[in-house]
């Protein structure tokens, strides 16, 4: 795979599709091809085991300009294991042509109809305070909304989204929609139909600090957290432990960084599997929806 284009900042299922778990699953970004070191195999073992994961399958930087037999078959084999699977699209905060977006979308849908969804990077956190943003989302803000009030660019932020949105239901309405703003969400993008469930948290550090608001908590949409860098088995587990205070549905720990941390799997990722599998194991009777085995 090519070098891949990520941003640093996302399945329990709802009444539409998705059925909430008890406790966290997995959400892996895959983002390794299918020959490497058998990782996709891996991932294969763990949803054998009835623990609820979700690979983001991405070919080069999205679908790519072909469709990939060894996609095909790994994706495949992780649905029959039990996984599920989501194409990796970017974004660029709103400012990447809508049409390119649903064009790489619908490449997915022709290529790989068989996979679960699609996660759509690079989203945009708040835009409406710009004194509490990260100096790249003043950045964006300036690009996107112009002379325009706040209000008026985060409108066109959501409609942005929603027709991407929208554009995965028509293709197929089961899919299911993962945004990565890697932080707390606009509450418009929350509010309306622009994701099904939300990255809110996706750095190397500060997850000891972190604390989702209290309105996302109450929120319908599904939550998850991607952490990396971290390089102990102890500070691994602490993460996640926090997580399921947190109330997150899907999580996933990573020792690895630089420009992709997340091109292979940990080197704890027994011992993060681990974590998921006692809760997972009582509880796989009660499943339904999404994570129901196809008879």
């Amino acid at each position: 795979m090519k070098k891949t284009l990520l941003s640093f900042a996302a399945f329990a299922l709802t009444a539409t599709g998705l059925a909430a778990a008890s406790g966290p699953g997995l959400l892996v970004p895959a983002y390794f091809s299918p020959g490497d070191d058998g990782l996709w195999p891996k991932l294969n073992a763990v949803a054998e085991k009835k623990v609820p994961l979700i690979a983001i399958m991405n070919p080069d930087v999205g679908p790519g300009d072909k469709p990939d037999p060894e996609y095909i078959k790994a994706t495949k084999a992780l649905q029959k294991s039990g996984g599920k699977v989501v194409g990796y699209i970017f974004t660029k905060y709103g400012r990447r042509n809508a049409g390119h977006v649903m064009e790489d979308i619908t490449r997915y849908f022709e290529w790989y109809p068989h996979i679960d969804g699609i996660f759509v990077d690079q989203m945009p956190a708040d835009l409406s305070n710009k004194k509490k943003e990260p100096s790249r989302y003043k950045a964006e803000f300036a690009k996107i909304g112009g002379n325009q009030k706040p209000k008026d660019a985060r409108k066109e932020m959501t409609q942005y989204y929603y027709g991407i949105w929208v554009h995965v239901k028509a293709l197929k309405s089961e899919w299911m929609v993962i945004g990565n703003p890697g932080a707390t969400p606009d509450q418009s993008f929350y509010k309306e139909k622009t994701a099904d469930v939300f990255v809110t948290f996706a750095n190397h550090d500060g997850y000891d600090a972190y604390k989702p608001p209290s309105w996302l908590k109450r929120g319908s949409r599904k939550t998850a957290h991607l952490i990396y860098d971290v390089a102990s088995t102890e500070d691994m587990k602490k993460h996640i432990a926090a997580a399921k205070e947190h109330g997150a549905d899907w999580v996933y720990v990573s020792d690895d960084g630089g420009g992709n941390p997340w091109d292979t799997l940990p080197a704890y990722w027994d011992e993060q599997v681990a974590q998921f599998s006692s809760s997972s194991s009582t509880t796989k009777k009660k499943r339904s929806g999404f994570f129901r085995r196809k008879k």
